[in-house]
């Protein structure tokens, strides 16, 4: 009976056991076990367990149920799970393998090339039998090579990003980038002497952006003057122009590719000094309202440097010229002629500008808007003044004035002067604007944040007033429009203005908003 009763309690421990068996399985970042890799563990335990111990067999250990665990090194581990139970504990066992990282380099033998051609790559790894993946970027497909040297042709202009990719025979994997550009070479060149009299000795230069380990093989220039085109090793080169004339030279640059592109320069040009030089004024005494007229030649010239005498000097390409003088006396013309910037003998001759130059100074006198005062400075004997204010106004005589315009309007105002001793006279005029501005809004009380318009009316504006706006609580300006729109942002009760500045010869205005303005 004892027999029987042991022999029952030996089933139903071995039952117990047997419902109390460990278990777990293993997954990798795409289960490929590539170091380093982050290796998650999941307990498939049968039974009712209390606790868990983990080994990992690289000294870390964990009592998570479904712990993740990342190896930094690769290798064959011993993983075990130490079930507890209430009354007993169970284990399990396990080896995982840690694959060899993958180490990899990227080589070409150059990065840049003007012309469709082949570019050789290399590359090396830690592998002992790997296999290479290349991508060029230019549409073409995917090549794989079991070494590392490789070469291909790119037909397109353009950038081309190049991937290559080691995978081992585990599926391990390293990803390397490099580029290559196709496009065409670039250059600029140089000339020392542009223009000048013959025998005109210039030196051309060139310098040309070409791919890495290319070489030009050579520079083919042409004078474009009937002389044998030359060519050199050399970016530069020197030249006489024996003969006058326009000339377009160019150089051809080849590269070492057998890529070829020209630059033209400039145009040049030489000539001789131009002879027979003649030059004179219409007139030798002139008033000062009137232009100077002056007349120059001479044979061979395509051009004339002109000095007035005034400080101010033209060059043109025409026999005659004009020049209005802002002051009085006797001034020096000299004009010199030139045949293609070779330039021939000058001549020198005087006039003398006589009589008046009317003109005036203004400004707003701030007393009131429309009020202005002018000063005449007018130069020369003053024997007649007389201003005219373009308002329907009388004229007046005396030198400087004060005058009180219409309120709103433009008035071309003019001041005549007059010297009776050479009968010369000259009128200056200038425009005066009057406006009474009006600051408007429809808005008395608004919305915060609701969007709110502010606009001067009945303005007096040119293309240098600048507003400053002090609205609902903000300052915004200067601002050259004359409306301003904005989103209100404050609440509370604002005295609205804006403050305008006309500039120097005008006052500045600060306009009030009419009636109350509150944002709730």
């Amino acid at each position: 009976m004892a027999r029987l009763f042991y022999f029952f309690c030996f089933l139903i421990f071995s039952q117990i056991l047997l419902a109390q068996s460990p278990d777990f399985t293993v997954s990798s970042d795409n289960d490929l076990f590539c170091n380093p890799s982050s290796v998650s563990f999941t307990s498939t335990v049968s039974g009712s367990p209390v606790g868990y111990i983990w080994t990992f067999g690289n000294g870390a250990i964990s009592n998570s149920k479904n712990p993740v665990v990342t190896y930094t090194s690769a290798g064959t581990f011993n993983v075990t799970l130490l079930v507890i139970y209430a009354r007993n504990t169970s284990q399990v066992t396990k080896l995982i393998t840690i694959h060899q990282a993958v180490t990899a380099t990227i080589g070409l033998d150059r990065n840049f090339i003007c012309t469709p051609g082949d570019i050789n790559f290399t590359s090396s790894s830690s592998l002992a039998s790997p296999s290479y993946e290349w991508s060029f970027g230019d549409g073409s497909a995917i090549q794989t090579t079991t070494n590392g040297n490789i070469s291909h042709r790119f037909i397109n202009m353009g950038a081309h990003d190049i991937t290559m990719k080691v995978v081992s025979e585990n599926g391990c994997s390293v990803t390397k980038t490099t580029s290559v550009t196709m496009a065409p070479i670039t250059v600029s060149g140089s000339v020392s002497v542009a223009s000048g009299c013959v025998p005109a000795t210039t030196v051309l230069a060139a310098s040309a952006s070409i791919p890495n380990n290319s070489t030009v093989a050579g520079y083919e220039w042409d004078f474009n003057d009937g002389t044998p085109n030359t060519t050199t090793i050399g970016n530069a080169i020197s030249h006489t122009y024996a003969n006058t004339g326009s000339y377009r030279p160019n150089v051809k640059i080849i590269t070492s590719e057998g890529c070829e592109t020209i630059l033209p320069y400039n145009p040049l040009a030489f000539g001789i000094p131009p002879t027979n030089h003649v030059a004179s004024a219409q007139k030798d005494v002139i008033c000062g309202s009137e232009s100077a007229v002056f007349f120059a030649n001479a044979t061979n010239a395509n051009g004339y440097f002109w000095d007035y005498g005034d400080g101010s000097t033209q060059y043109v390409t025409v026999n005659q010229v004009t020049n209005k003088y802002s002051t009085l006396g006797v001034k020096t013309i000299t004009v010199t002629p030139d045949f293609n910037k070779c330039q021939g003998t000058p001549v020198t001759f005087d006039i003398e500008v006589v009589g008046v130059i009317a003109a005036f100074s203004y400004n707003n006198t701030c007393i009131g808007q429309n009020k202005f005062s002018f000063t005449n400075t007018s130069q020369g004997n003053l024997s007649t003044i007389l201003w005219n204010f373009g308002d329907s106004s009388l004229g007046l005589n005396t030198r400087d004035v004060v005058h009180n315009f219409p309120t709103s309007g433009a008035f071309q105002t003019s001041l005549f002067v007059e010297d009776s001793i050479s009968g010369c006279s000259d009128t200056y005029s200038a425009t005066m604007f009057t406006a009474v501005p009006k600051l408007i809004n429809k808005d008395t009380s608004i919305c915060r944040l609701s969007k709110s318009t502010f606009k001067i009316e009945n303005n007096l504006a040119s293309s240098g007033t600048r507003y400053t706006w002090h609205v609902a609580g903000e300052v915004i300006g200067p601002l050259s429009d004359e409306t301003l729109s904005l989103e209100v942002p404050k609440m509370g009760s604002f005295n609205n203005f804006v403050i305008i500045d006309r500039g120097v010869q005008y006052c500045n205005d600060t306009i009030y908003l009419g009636h109350p303005y509150v944002v709730r």
